[in-house]
């Protein structure tokens, strides 16, 4: 089975030219998809469930349905995850689990925080995360960067355009 795993592609993230270009990809990449199942995450920034981006980081983004909203085409039969931190609840790793997979292609934003973390728990729970490098919202400046620390981390990263 083939997964691919989209990370936060929220309308309240796209926000600077680069977050617009990744989205593009992505949103091309959903609808020419050969993909056996599709994951989506949507991060839902609810204080009651984690109010350190609050108190500790003093970000207030993504509380509203209209931030919260997909900035890509959402496949009919795509399964949606919500989250409330960097990486994904239990449950929702238990789920991804049980599809016996090896490896789980996976892009979206942001590089250094979601989509590293959850691709650490995928890694964890034995799965190998194929971090397609070029459809990861990475700041400029920092892509040769993550690229590296991904490659460090996970053996690899996939190049394809």
């Amino acid at each position: 089975m083939k997964v691919l795993l989209v990370v936060d592609m929220q309308k309240g993230f796209i926000n600077k030219p680069h977050y617009k270009k990744v989205n593009k990809k992505i949103d091309k990449l959903l609808k020419n998809s050969n993909y056996d199942k599709i994951i989506l995450t949507r991060f839902v920034n609810d204080k009651s469930k984690n109010p350190l981006y609050v108190t500790q980081v003093g970000w207030n983004k993504l509380t509203t349905a209209a931030e919260q909203e997909f900035s890509v085409t959402v496949p009919s039969d795509a399964v949606i995850l919500e989250k409330y931190g960097y990486g994904l609840q239990l449950e929702d790793l238990e789920y991804i689990k049980s599809l016996n997979v090896n490896s789980i292609d996976v892009c979206g934003v942001k590089a250094n925080a979601c989509v590293y973390a959850i691709a650490l728990q995928l890694f964890d729970l034995g799965i190998a995360p194929n971090i397609l490098i070029n459809y990861v919202e990475c700041n400029p400046s920092t892509k040769d960067v993550m690229k590296l620390i991904f490659e460090k981390q996970f053996g690899q990263v996939d190049n394809k355009k």
